[in-house]
């Protein structure tokens, strides 16, 4: 019933997303209805919670891995030019979604392994002051300087690690 009422929202939501990221990628980015999708995601990951600590640890290990690649991956071919959000949101909220499927019962085989050490730990208690602070000053030195080179840019994503813990 809920897994039914949960994929009403997101199918929809998700092909909304996917139409209005082609016809108009502002609105798209910022219209609630277009982003409804990845919230049912995280939806169905916490009401499946009872199926996934079922899940086989062979095939948790192997669903985590393939989930961080798909975010690490999301980084590194997720550009300005990308339409977003769209179906290339799919790959990080799929990935997000996979490595904490697989948290339940792959161990530290699995991506909880790296991600649950100190120094990830930490980054990810930043995380949402991350979020906050980055962005801001990636706008504001790329209207000073005229732009920003992919290093340059890593090095201001990289400081803004100095406000946001702060």
């Amino acid at each position: 019933m809920m897994l039914g009422a949960i994929l009403l929202v997101v199918i929809p939501s998700l092909l909304w997303s996917i139409h209005l990221t082609g016809a108009n990628p502002e609105r798209a980015f910022f219209v609630t209805t277009t982003r409804l999708w990845e919230m049912g995601i995280g939806a169905l990951v916490a009401i499946g919670s009872l199926h996934w600590s079922r899940l086989p640890r062979w095939s948790a290990i192997a669903l985590g891995w393939a989930g961080l690649i798909a975010v690490i991956l999301s980084g590194l071919l997720i550009t300005a030019e990308t339409a977003w959000p769209g179906y290339a949101a799919l790959l990080p909220t799929l990935g997000t979604a996979a490595v904490i499927i697989a948290g339940y019962t792959s161990g530290s085989a699995g991506p909880a392994g790296i991600l649950a050490r100190r120094p990830a730990v930490w980054v990810g208690g930043l995380s949402y002051s991350l979020y906050l602070w980055h962005w801001p000053l990636l706008v504001a030195a790329a209207a000073y300087w005229g732009g920003l080179s992919p290093l340059s840019g890593a090095v201001i994503a990289i400081g803004s690690v100095i406000p946001a813990y702060l």
